[in-house]
């Protein structure tokens, strides 16, 4: 595995991806913004009880190999998968990127239930009861915005009265 030579490769092409360990250095090696193609022989998915499969496997165990998906790293973008000579092999290809793929997370979210989708995955609150739940979406509907709104609100102003009460004492 080279481990000290810099990304300088604008296309790479992996014949057998069933390597293991080697999709990652074809990675590591390849230009942001370059391309990473890799293929190999494996059945499609779909034509595993087939008559053309028995036969292939017969001749070849190779065709019985399948992708491992987990072995495409987040880099990956754009990625395209097409399944070539009949089904019985692969090719992928890809853009490479820098770290996760971006997203805006902030966007407000329309509906009953409101909010982003960051703030349903950091702004979590404690369960609470079944009756609680449903005042809670009457009084919401009530108002006539979503719950993350009203919670929102509701958690700040309650917050803020404490905290002042707490000052006064």
């Amino acid at each position: 595995m080279i481990t000290d030579r810099p990304a300088v490769l604008d296309t790479c092409v992996l014949i057998n991806l069933l390597a293991t360990g080697r999709v990652a250095e074809i990675v590591r090696v390849t230009k942001i913004g370059g391309r990473v193609v890799l293929g190999g022989i494996g059945l499609a998915p779909w034509l595993r009880e087939t008559v053309f499969a028995k036969i292939l496997l017969n001749q070849n165990d190779h065709y019985a190999n399948q992708i491992n998906f987990t072995d495409i790293p987040v880099q990956a973008r754009n990625l395209c998968i097409q399944w070539i000579l009949s089904g019985a092999g692969f090719v992928i290809d890809f853009t490479v990127g820098e770290g996760e793929p971006e997203a805006n997370y902030d966007l407000e979210i329309p509906g009953k239930r409101g909010g982003t989708l960051r703030t349903r995955y950091c702004g979590k609150l404690e369960g609470v009861s079944k009756e609680t739940f449903d005042l809670a979406q009457k009084a919401r509907d009530k108002l006539g915005i979503s719950m993350h709104q009203w919670l929102d609100q509701l958690i700040k102003k309650e917050s803020l009265r404490i905290l002042r009460e707490e000052n006064v004492r």
